[in-house]
This record gives C-alpha cells, structure tokens and sequence, in this order.
C-alpha cells in the first residue's frame, strides 16, 4: 500500500464571481490541494465587491487563511464591465451570508 501524496501548496489570486466561487469550492474540497491564502483582483465585479465574496465564501467554508486586496483594475487594458452577467456583486443574485470572518 502506498501513501498518498502531500497535496499541493497554492495560492489563489481571484476575482470571484459566481463562476471562480465555484472554483473556489472545488479547490477548497480537492485533497490535492492546500489552498494556503488566497488575494482579490477587481474583474467580475469591483474590487470591493470582489473581496466581500471571497470573506463571505471563506467564512462559510470556516477557513482562516490570509486574504489580501489586490488591484483595483488592470495595469495595462481598460477593465471590463462583466455586471449584466455577473450583477453589480458579482454573484448574480446568488445569496452568501455574511458570516463573522476576522
């Protein structure tokens, strides 16, 4: 019998909508994975909104790894308003609670 590998250490730079949300989950529940902090980029939506999915989604997956705000928009291209897909919030429509997260 054979042990199993040690999962992979990353980190996770995300603007999360409902589709990195997804992602998110599935990294988060993939034994091959060690998901060690995680930063928002403003791109589905604003950054502000960005980084209130990624503390809703850390809280409800009861994780305490580091999360850091990254950029706010593109250095180099004109950002893209993705809001009649994703909803001002990027999550369209879907409902996260705000759990506690410090």
């Amino acid at each position: 019998m054979t042990d199993a590998p040690e999962p992979t250490r990353i980190h996770i730079d995300t603007d999360p909508g409902l589709d990195d949300l997804l992602a998110l989950a599935l990294a988060f529940a993939s034994p091959e994975l060690d998901v060690t902090g995680m930063t928002t980029v403003a791109g589905n939506a604003s950054l502000e909104s960005v980084t209130d999915n990624a503390q809703r989604f850390l809280a409800l997956a009861g994780s305490e790894i580091p999360l850091g705000r990254g950029a706010a928009k593109p250095r180099a291209l004109e950002p893209c308003d993705a809001t009649n897909y994703h909803g001002v919030d990027g999550r369209a429509g879907i409902s996260i609670p705000a759990l506690d997260r410090r």
